[in-house]
């Protein structure tokens, strides 16, 4: 590699750290203004505490996306960066709902920040992290379902009649999780049994 490259790609570096911070800058800032205005919102504590959320969870970001490179950090600086747009939402006189109303939508965000750094984590798709995101994401719209009264019946009655298909959910996650396991269990054999052939053949050369 020449010492040209070696320079370019030094300086791209921090160019692109650059890019990300004052992307997550514009980007929490965009929405925090944007919803203050248009939602004519008095600066006071309930609105800074979202902000105070949303700031937190991009600096998590930052830091996660440009140094530590750890999923769980990911996980919660996006579940952050989620729940302060929840709670401005929530603050604002946009919709006439509360946090009591909207609680169920922080459990649908950590759904969704529990998917992204799994796949943030491992790549791809894999279903011991989307089966348990999943679960979560549909729990959540369940529980908000009740909470903005879209469903009139109490929870506890569709509870006691409906309680088993939750053990139907539950068992076909575990049997997902167990076929997806043991892929990824015979790819590892696999690869294992071609690095043995390799050094027999390697010894026999």
């Amino acid at each position: 590699m020449s010492d040209s490259k070696k320079i370019r790609e030094r300086l791209s570096a921090p160019m692109r750290n650059i890019f990300l911070a004052a992307g997550l800058v514009f980007l929490i800032g965009g929405i925090f203004l944007l919803i203050v205005f248009a939602a004519d919102i008095h600066i006071h504590f309930f609105a800074l505490r979202s902000l105070f959320a949303l700031l937190f969870g991009g600096l998590i970001l930052y830091r996660t996306l440009t140094k530590t490179k750890k999923s769980w950090l990911l996980f919660t600086g996006l579940f952050l960066c989620l729940t302060g747009c929840v709670l401005l939402l929530s603050d604002s006189n946009i919709f006439s709902y509360t946090i009591s109303d909207l609680w169920p939508v922080i459990v649908i965000c950590g759904g969704l920040s529990l998917g992204t750094a799994g796949f943030y984590r491992t790549k791809y798709p894999r279903p011991v992290f989307l089966v348990p995101a999943a679960a979560i994401i549909v729990l959540g719209a369940v529980f908000l379902l009740f909470s903005l009264d879209v469903i009139v019946q109490p929870f506890s009655e569709v509870a006691a009649r409906w309680w088993p298909s939750m053990l139907i959910f539950m068992g076909i996650g575990l049997v997902v999780l167990f076929f997806s396991r043991s892929r990824d269990d015979a790819v590892l054999t696999d690869d294992g049994d071609d690095d043995f052939a390799d050094s027999d053949d390697g010894e026999r050369r």
